[in-house]
């Protein structure tokens, strides 16, 4: 049974993967016992069964884990892993309201679908992790009273929010809050603007 992959769909799913080839990974294996029926029964579907592009693309994630497990590329001590490489990439653009999982997982070669898989195994969706990450900053800025001169406007789009309600809306879903409130809990003490008068 032979498969035939674009290029692109291994380039996609990892660094140097698609330049790994005459690799063999045995059947007795852990990793070839889970592949190798998955990619036998996608290659014998039923009568008006044809592979969807799902099932298509879970098979060439099979493979490609296969491949990493045969060769030993997988994250070890003082190695990052790919999640923690995807998470520093989203946090240095965090400030860009244009910064989506496919940009990200472009920057780890791999495919969107694989990108959410791994924020999944962590028991959160990119997007609530990327909202959280923007909302954790905006809030340190606005509890700063350093910066208490900068608008609310200005923080949220320092920190990649497009719209000021929004951020409103998910500032206060999050923490329970205004903002006012926040800002107002933040300011150092000060004397009394009473005291002195006669």
């Amino acid at each position: 049974m032979i498969y035939q992959v674009p290029r692109a769909s291994l380039d996609a799913r990892g660094r140097a993967v698609g330049a790994q080839t005459a690799l063999g990974v045995p059947a007795a294996s852990g990793a070839g016992r889970l592949v190798s029926p998955y990619l036998r029964t996608l290659a014998t579907p039923g009568p008006d069964e044809l592979p969807g592009q799902a099932f298509i693309d879970t098979g060439l994630d099979l493979a490609v884990s296969a491949l990493r497990t045969t060769t030993g590329d997988h994250p070890g001590p003082g190695r990052p892993s790919l999640t923690g490489e995807l998470k520093r990439y989203a946090l240095a653009h965090l400030g860009d309201p244009a910064l989506s999982p496919r940009a990200v997982a472009r920057s780890g070669y791999i495919s969107v679908r694989q990108l959410h898989r791994l924020f999944e195994r962590e028991g959160v969706s990119f997007g609530a992790w990327l909202l959280e990450q923007r909302l954790r900053r905006c809030r340190d800025d606005l509890a700063d009273h350093r910066l208490g001169h900068r608008a609310v406007a200005e923080v949220a789009t320092r920190w990649g929010f497009r719209s000021t309600a929004h951020f409103t809306r998910a500032f206060h879903g999050r923490y329970g809050t205004t903002l006012g409130a926040l800002r107002r809990a933040s300011r150092p003490p000060g004397p009394d603007p009473g005291q002195g008068r006669a």
